[in-house]
């Protein structure tokens, strides 16, 4: 055995757990999410030796040929490395997933990091299990059995003596050493016999709502793919429903790789009928190569949706760019979306930049305001989605994208094409299904969407319950913000109450100034409206864009349009 095989031999008997662990944990992934993927999954000691490789069985491994075992970790390229943490918090290696099929940085990234909680999580079992009892804790019950969730490892006397980092982040605390009754304000023993047969709902440190429940090793040593598997009876039923309805359920990504921030598909409409239509229609435009377009009032809620349709679609794998047209300056604009090379004009960065449209290569590409797009970008546009290839600045090459184009507006592009703002060929271009979000005040559940609403501010940080009398007169609010209006509306009055309701008094002034002027239905062209509103507001661009229901782009925009004028 050569000198430098005897070195690799004794590096990996000193890391031996951390290998087993992380083999068990990364092996079911080339099964099913890294399936046909060429990649190769590599993890290193903490001085950047790589100590272990994976990969799928039929791979070529002559792809990767300089990535192998004891080689050092700065030989490799990876956007998704991510450190992995012993039983006792100390870093113990890094894992990376190196690829040459494109994949979404955002999603590679987060399946690195689920993987190597996995492996955590695995370690301080294998230290702990049958020394102490093993509490795990989320923010929400149905992610208890995840990778995501806190682990706090408590011994017989009821004081933590190690924890996983999702705990450490959640209780946003040092927690070794501790008393789980100072944490949760229970006595060790009243703790144990709340949380042994099922979670129970505790708070601590006195403002963290979280679930909590005594686990058995096997519900962390299953990884995500296998709990995936193992829920799969449950679906076939509501598979059976979506075959007799001639639907086909859509390969996403696993629950615990969604953000948090984004919200479920059934739980964008809470019993109004033309939103249920909207989202069906929607997700199944999601699976054809047919363009969407939104249409809604500011703060309706169209970036929600977006980000639902992507996440819980077959594009998920890939990366989700949102472009707000209005937001980005007119003389950029155009390097921004469709990228340049080195050189290609002063200022530029020497080694180029691929562009918004090229990023979203693989994955959704979102054009939020398109109607605010400059008349120059949309011819460019126009071409990119006719040849669905993206020539950058100061280029003559030209680089194929495979993308899944939504756009959104807040006015009519009929009257903008009308007008001379918005190329016709381009509307019918992105048209593909059109659809229209009600306003909050339109919406028939709006009842229990405010409920919901209050219920996942709830989960985030805990605060005072909705009374009917409350709930009827948020549900009686104009809101012409709409979604957005009603979020900060609650987040302002969960904050400022200091008892178990929430009350009037709590609720910001603005609530109580929009609910005695009526809701303004726009007739006027914004060149008129805009300049009127601003001198009725005194100047003021933020109550201007509040009442003409723009965004503060768009009044700039105008304002600086009509001083050039």
């Amino acid at each position: 055995m050569s000198q430098y095989s005897r070195e690799l031999s004794i590096l990996r008997d000193q890391h031996a757990e951390l290998i087993e662990a992380a083999a068990s944990e990364i092996a079911p992934y080339f099964n099913n999410m890294l399936h046909n993927v060429q990649c190769v999954v590599l993890l290193a000691d903490t001085a950047g030796t790589i100590l272990q490789i994976w990969h799928p069985e039929d791979q070529p491994m002559a792809l990767f040929r300089a990535l192998q075992p004891g080689n050092t970790w700065g030989e490799v390229h990876a956007d998704s490395a991510t450190p992995v943490f012993d039983a006792n918090g100390r870093q113990s290696g890094a894992l990376c997933l190196h690829s040459t099929t494109k994949m979404g940085g955002d999603y590679t990234l987060g399946m690195m990091k689920l993987v190597s909680h996995g492996i955590e999580n695995r370690l301080l079992l294998r230290t702990y299990q049958g020394e102490a009892h093993i509490l795990k804790l989320n923010t929400n019950p149905s992610s208890l059995d995840s990778n995501w969730a806190g682990l706090l490892i408590v011994d017989h006397n009821g004081i933590v003596c190690a924890a996983n980092r999702r705990a450490h982040s959640m209780l946003d605390e040092q927690l070794v050493n501790i008393s789980v009754k100072r944490i949760f304000g229970l006595e060790p023993e009243t703790l144990m016999q709340a949380v042994t047969s099922q979670p129970a709902k505790l708070v601590a440190n006195g403002d963290h709502q979280v679930f909590v429940q005594l686990c058995t090793e096997q519900t962390f040593t299953q990884t995500p793919v296998q709990q995936e598997k193992a829920s799969a009876e449950n679906r076939e039923s509501a598979d059976a429903l979506r075959a007799h309805r001639g639907e086909r359920r859509v390969a996403s990504i696993p629950d615990n790789l969604i953000p948090e921030d984004v919200v479920a598909p059934e739980n964008l409409e809470h019993g109004d009928t033309r939103v249920r239509r909207l989202i069906r229609q929607a997700r199944r435009i999601m699976e054809k190569d047919i363009p969407i377009l939104v249409f809604g009032e500011t703060g309706s809620g169209k970036e929600i949706l977006v980000r639902s349709l992507h996440y819980y679609s077959s594009r998920a794998p890939g990366p989700l760019i949102a472009v707000n047209c209005a937001a980005i300056p007119s003389e950029l604009a155009e390097s921004q979306l469709f990228g340049y090379e080195k050189g290609a004009f002063t200022g530029a960065h020497n080694k180029g930049y691929i562009g918004l449209i090229r990023q979203a290569d693989g994955g959704t590409l979102f054009l939020d305001e398109i109607g605010e797009m400059p008349l120059m970008l949309q011819s460019r546009l126009l071409r990119v989605l006719q040849q669905r290839v993206v020539t950058p600045l100061g280029s003559t090459e030209s680089y194929p994208v495979n993308i899944k184009l939504i756009s959104a507006t807040n006015r009519s592009l009929r009257e903008n094409i009308l007008a001379g703002h918005f190329r016709q060929d381009l509307y019918y271009r992105i048209a593909g299904l059109n659809l229209e979000l009600p306003s909050l005040r339109e919406r028939s559940d709006i009842k229990p969407l405010i409920t919901f609403v209050h219920q996942r501010l709830l989960q985030a940080e805990p605060g005072p319950s909705l009374s009917q009398d409350m709930l009827n007169l948020l549900a009686r609010h104009p809101w012409p913000g709409n979604m957005r209006q009603l979020v900060h509306a609650l987040q302002v009055g969960m904050a400022m109450a200091d008892g178990a309701l929430l009350e009037k008094q709590h609720l910001p002034d603005d609530f109580f100034v929009d609910a005695r002027e009526p809701v303004s239905l726009q007739t006027e062209p914004l060149s008129e409206l805009l300049p009127r509103l601003y001198r009725a507001n005194g100047g003021n661009i933020s109550r201007t864009a509040r009442a003409a229901g723009v965004s503060r782009n768009t009044v700039y925009k105008y304002l600086r349009s009509l001083e050039a004028g």
